[in-house]
């Protein structure tokens, strides 16, 4: 057995003895990067081999560009950098050397490429909401949530870059503004108004007069397509009338002589209740209550005046508030159609048939003056009250007199003329061009689609006209360049019910809608009010207003008189 030699101690202090050294190999300082501290002093390290393990895991993720703990760190090649000698001292370089990227392995394959999703969901963002118009509240879409639904149209304008701008502008104004002064009454969720409903099968009609002349529908444009389009005839010497409620003189009369009338509308105003609920632009509604009547009414120039095109497409068409002048913008566009509407419901009727005579026009004081041919339908509705109801008053019967329009009849019906003008949305995937004439009902069910407000409100009207029968029309630009003049490409007849089934409105819950209105108004002080669209959400709230507050802009300068019976006396309803 070899023998264990002691080594020499030093008992004036620590380490050995000084003759002990001189018998040690001698290694120059400058050598000592041969010989790694770490290495030196981990002869020891039981751990050695699993840290080991750790580096070759923290290289190999690194290399194939994950994301784990080990990206943080140096590899140990990266430690073992060449020394730096200065004004000697050894300088180490403990910076991390520059990963060269790798464009193959598992991780770089499924991580999902987050520049190139911003860009996609700035092209596929929805501007309907708008319209309809910014959203003040943005919140980052989740990349797994906005990959899987790129391309769908399920996103809602809220993309990736909203915080930094570059968002679209969309058209979302209030149509009036709403003011210090006005107290919120009641708020009405427009999702909850599927739920509300009446038996229409006890809802009462009965006219009480006709005012005007209805003349024959015409033939002339019913065979009309593509290669047989004809000019829509533009009416320039034709006065168009739809003045409000309270102008309305024979509605006055009316309610004098039946004291069981409480409401009082048009077809314009009352329709747009009836399909609040598919609404997204925003609009308003007037009322006047005075004892137990309540009067509908609107502002001149208000949204009930015109019609939108493409309000509830999956992208509707953009506004900018810098380009106003665009005849793309929803504003230009709505009085496009409000224009398009009025010659086709004259170009749809045969003014050389004689037409059956009523009573005189209500509105055209000229006798040589060629009014529209719009014939003035005045009914009364009686709306069945809720007999389970815990409420007396709504147990009630409400009667409601309206001004209704007809354009036409034909041998056995009574007809309104509508006619949809187009507008190409962004990614649609069905033209008029390419499909109104092999698939007209595939057009048709996308114009459902794209206009579902204004085509409910179109239906409404027809069922508060009593009308059984809509002739649609379908009007394009001439020229994409020229709003002012159309050609027509195709006529429609649809029965009012089938269109109403097709566009799925129920005549319990529309008649149920406007009863529920009524109520509520019902149950409030008398005032002056108005029922105000949200543009941002689906609401629609109803304020209370001071009492002429609309009248030195909107309303009509002249003071118009509406005799409404109150309980024990007669009042009278100014516009000033």
């Amino acid at each position: 057995m070899g023998l264990f030699v002691l080594p020499e101690d030093t008992g004036a202090g620590w380490g050995p003895s000084g003759e002990s050294s001189s018998s040690l190999p001698k290694y120059p300082i400058e050598n000592i990067n041969r010989y790694p501290p770490a290495r030196v002093g981990k002869a020891c390290d039981f751990t050695q081999a699993t840290q080991d393990r750790i580096r070759q895991m923290q290289a190999r993720d690194a290399a194939q560009g994950g994301n784990m703990q080990g990206r943080k760190q140096n590899t140990w090649a990266q430690q073992q950098q060449p020394l730096v000698v200065e004004d000697g001292y050894n300088l180490v370089d403990t910076k991390a050397s520059a990963r060269k990227k790798q464009n193959s392995g598992y991780a770089q394959r499924s991580r999902p490429n987050y520049q190139q999703m911003n860009q996609n969901a700035i092209k596929q963002q929805n501007y309907q909401e708008g319209i309809l118009g910014k959203n003040a509240k943005t919140k980052p879409t989740d990349p797994k949530k906005a990959a899987a639904a790129k391309g769908k149209g399920k996103g809602k304008g809220k993309g990736f870059n909203n915080r930094r701008g570059m968002q679209a502008p969309t058209f979302r104004d209030w149509s009036v503004p709403v003011k210090n002064d006005w107290e919120t009454l009641v708020e009405f969720p427009l999702t909850g108004f599927v739920k509300m409903g009446l038996d229409a099968r006890q809802v009462k009609a009965e006219d009480l007069v006709w005012c005007g002349k209805l003349y024959h529908v015409s033939k002339a444009f019913d065979r009309v397509n593509f290669r047989q389009a004809k000019q829509l005839p533009v009416a320039n010497d034709v006065n168009f009338y739809n003045p409000t409620t309270t102008q309305d003189e024979t509605i006055e009369a009316l309610m004098t002589d039946d004291s069981s009338i409480e409401v009082a509308g048009t077809d314009h105003i009352l329709a747009c209740l009836m399909a609040a609920g598919r609404s997204v632009y925003s609009w308003d509604v007037l009322v006047q209550k005075i004892g137990n009547k309540l009067i509908f009414d609107k502002r001149d120039g208000a949204p009930c005046d015109f019609t939108t095109v493409n309000e509830t497409a999956q992208e509707p068409p953009s506004y900018n508030p810098e380009d106003k002048d665009s005849i793309n913008a929803p504003p230009k566009l709505s009085r496009e159609a409000a224009r398009v509407n009025q010659n086709f419901s004259e170009c749809v009727v045969d003014r050389k048939i004689d037409p059956e005579e009523h009573e005189p026009h209500p509105f055209g004081d000229d006798e040589e003056e060629e009014v529209s041919a719009i014939c003035y339908r005045y009914r009364k509705f009686t709306l069945p009250g809720d007999k389970k109801s815990p409420d007396p008053l709504r147990q009630q019967d409400v009667a409601m007199v309206v001004r209704a329009e007809v354009s036409g009849k034909t041998a056995s019906q009574y007809v309104s003329a509508k006619c949809l003008n187009y507008f190409e949305a962004k990614n649609s995937t069905i033209t008029w061009r390419q499909h109104l004439e092999a698939q007209p009902g595939a057009v048709l069910a996308n114009e459902l689609k794209n206009n579902s407000f204004k085509l409910g409100r179109w239906v409404a009207q027809a069922i508060l006209a009593g009308c059984e029968q809509i002739k649609l029309g379908y009007a394009m630009r001439q020229r994409e360049s020229d709003p002012m003049l159309h050609e027509l490409v195709c006529v429609q007849a649809q029965p009012t019910n089938q269109l109403a089934s097709q566009i799925s409105l129920s005549l319990n819950n529309a008649f149920g809608i406007l009863r529920h209105i009524i109520d509520t108004l019902r149950d409030q002080e008398d005032g002056s009010f108005i029922f105000l669209k949200d543009p941002n959400k689906p609401i629609l709230r109803l304020y209370s207003v001071p009492d002429g507050c609309f009248d030195p802009m909107t309303t009509h300068k002249e003071e118009i008189q509406v005799a409404v019976r109150s309980t024990s006396s007669l009042v009278v309803l100014s516009s000033q």
